[in-house]
Formats: structure tokens, sequence, C-alpha cells
């Protein structure tokens, strides 16, 4: 859980509590425990499939050498991470279900196209930067893309105002409709412009262009996908250090730690609270506390 190397928990056992244990022992104390959080796994992975809304994202992994993807699917108080061999919309279908029902926050990535627009919020942060890639361009395309960047912003800065001072989304709508207008009149403008790669973009955000807005329409819903990669940062900060997996059992004790570190972490509980009740019921034969709020 936090990124130490078998060798490391093993000095750290060792010194702290002055009790000698091998790397074996380490290793053998590690599957013990993933196999305990099996089932609680099981339940964040069928909840996150019948959330409400969602953030999801994915990363690179490295299983034995090879590139697969670690992806998460995060509420507010869960979430649930899964390597996959694949970056594919298959991948992303078995993440969050073949009916997912809720609203996905997302980074524009192909993979979630099988949900339906009204379904789908894309990250404006992602979008911004897009449109400062734009903005660097010279001509009309710069400005442009600059144009972008600050309307896209100041759609942020007013959910940021509708949270703050607890507004309610007629109001939130209202501060945002001049904002759509003038990014959709741009992005109509980009669509025709003489860069084909402004075309492209342009006309690609215009058809999904209510996704963009999800929003200001379902309550609950962020414009950014920013929760998902603050999830994820944990994860690449062990793939760098461990260097990913070598094995499949690796692989689901990773999705196991991981789901457990960040559910806790959105619960304000303690995560080696959890996981000493994990411990103490897979010693008395009880069932796992569950990490799925009731």
């Amino acid at each position: 859980m936090h990124r130490l190397s078998r060798r490391q928990a093993r000095d750290v056992v060792a010194q702290m509590l002055g009790v000698p244990i091998s790397l074996g022992a380490v290793d053998a104390a590690i599957r013990r425990m993933s196999r305990a959080l099996a089932d609680p796994w099981a339940q964040l992975a069928a909840a996150v499939k019948e959330a409400e809304a969602l953030h999801a994202d994915e990363t690179s992994w490295r299983l034995a050498g090879a590139t697969e993807w670690l992806w998460v699917a995060a509420t507010s108080l869960y979430a649930c991470y899964r390597i996959d061999p694949a970056r594919s919309r298959a991948a992303a279908k078995e993440l969050l279900g073949c009916d997912f029902g809720g609203i996905a926050i997302t980074d524009r990535y192909a993979a979630y196209g099988f949900l339906d627009l009204l379904q789908q919020q894309l990250c404006l942060a992602h979008v911004i930067r897009q449109f400062v890639e734009l903005s660097e361009r010279r001509g009309a395309t710069g400005r442009r893309g600059a144009e972008l960047a600050a309307a896209t912003r100041e759609a942020i800065g007013a959910h940021r105002r509708y949270l703050a001072e607890g507004r309610d989304l007629a109001w939130l709508g209202g501060e945002l409709a001049p904002l759509r207008d003038r990014i959709r009149a741009l992005l109509e403008q980009g669509a025709r412009g003489h860069n084909r790669r402004e075309r492209r973009f342009c006309a690609g955000l215009l058809a999904e262009e209510q996704a963009l807005w999800t929003f200001s329409e379902v309550t609950g819903v962020d414009p950014t996908n920013n929760a998902a990669e603050r999830a994820l940062r944990h994860a690449v900060i062990m793939r760098k250090v461990q260097l990913g997996t070598q094995s499949a059992r690796g692989s689901r004790w990773v999705e196991r730690i991981c789901s457990v570190r960040e559910s806790c972490r959105l619960q304000g509980r303690s995560s080696l609270g959890y996981l000493v009740e994990v411990a103490t019921a897979a010693h008395d034969r009880r069932p796992a506390p569950s990490l799925v709020p009731p």
C-alpha cells in the first residue's frame, strides 16, 4: 500500500516491530490477504456497474515486461481497479458493464463510445489542454484556440461558484448559456477553417457537444475527470517503482489493494484498520466486510 518492495517491508517489520521474517513470509502474507480481498473487490466491481455517476480512466501497466492497462472506475465513495491486456472498448465494457445505465466522466477516449452521449461527461480539463494546443498555432486557428480555452475555463469557474454558493442547476444553466453559445460558434468556425487538423478536431467535438454539458443538467456530475486521474496517481508511482507485476496473481493483488486504498481514502476510513478487519474475518472464517456503502 505504501509502494514498498518485499525486501523493504521485511526490513520495516524487523526494525519497527522486532520481528524477523523472510521474504517468503512477506509474499505468503500478501497471497493470504489477496485471497481474503477477492470478495470485497468483486463487490466493488459489481457496484460500479450500478453507479449513477462515476469517473473512469486508464493508464499503462507492465506484466512480465509486456504492456497491459490498469483501468479505474471511481465514484465519490468507492473505486475499483482492473488490469486488462487491452486498452479497448471490450475492456471498458468489462469495467463498466455492457448495460451500464449511469453517467461516466471520461477523457474522450473512444473506448467509452459504446455509451450514449446522454450518459457521458467529457472532461473539460482535458478539452482545455487540446484547445491550448490549438492556441499555439499561428493565425486564426491560434486565436480560436485561445478563445475556446478561456471560455471553457470560465465554464469550470461557474461550476465552482455553483458548488461554493449552493446554487441550483437552473442558475448554473443561466451562467453557462452565453459560454455554450460562444464555444459552439467558435467550434463551428474551426470546423470551416483552413487547418485540416483543426477542422477534424472541431467537427468531432461538435458531434459530441451534448456530452460537454451533462454536468449542467444532472446533479452530482463533475465537469472534469480529475478524480480518476488522482485515483490513478498512486498506481502510476507504484508501476514506476516496482516496474509492474510479474504474474497474473500479482496483478490481482494490485487490483485489490489499490481498490482498498482508494475506497478507504474516499470514505475517510483507515485502510490499515480495514485490512485488520478482513484478516480477522478470514481467520474466523467469516465473510470479509464490504467496502460498498449500504
